[in-house]
């Protein structure tokens, strides 16, 4: 009886170092699981954040070009303006939806041949503008004055830098937004 009690004894005590044993096992498996998850989140975060810095050095690099795009056309006067003109324009200061402003330009000059387009130089119909950063040397009949068609497709480029606190939206937003550039019901309907 003796032996049996001392071996159940033996047996109790291996039953709790087992136990013991896979009690730290799990433990130390929680831990190895909690650090690299940690390593994982982290590395996100700095994947998130390295996009983050790419984003903002990409939109100071846009703001940089377009400022420079000013200043070139305040001193240069430009050639005549037709479609594959200003659409070669947009493309090349980085215009978010060129085709979008191409057909615009079209609708608010009447084709290059408005009064406002032609007093003015104001191919987009802008307005007199009061709470941005502008182009516009003047007004003439509450619409903005520019001293070249280049200048006027600047400051419509500023104006989506404003509108969309410089952050290129969707399509579908981008057309969306023009709802209160214009006064026509449809007026969107035109760049679908």
């Amino acid at each position: 009886m003796i032996v049996d009690e001392n071996l159940n004894d033996c047996s109790n005590r291996i039953v709790k170092r087992l136990r013991y044993s896979n009690t730290l096992l799990i433990i130390a498996e929680i831990l190895a699981l909690t650090a690299y998850l940690i390593m994982v989140f982290k590395n996100i975060d700095q994947k998130n954040e390295i996009k983050r810095l790419k984003d903002k050095i990409t939109q100071e690099e846009q703001m940089l070009s377009l400022e420079y795009s000013i200043g070139y056309w305040f001193i240069n006067k430009p050639e005549e303006v037709n479609d594959s003109i200003l659409y070669a324009f947009l493309v090349e200061n980085k215009a978010w939806y060129p085709d979008i402003l191409l057909k615009q330009a079209k609708i608010e000059s009447g084709n290059y041949k408005s009064n406002v387009f032609k007093n003015s130089n104001n191919l987009y119909g802008m307005k007199r503008v009061g709470l941005r950063n502008s182009t516009q040397r003047g007004t003439y009949n509450g619409y903005g004055v520019y001293d070249n068609w280049c200048l006027s497709v600047l400051d419509r480029m500023l104006w989506d830098i404003f509108r969309f606190d410089n952050k290129k939206p969707t399509r579908e937003e981008y057309i969306k937004a023009l709802s209160i550039y214009a006064e026509g019901e449809n007026y969107t309907s035109n760049f679908k």
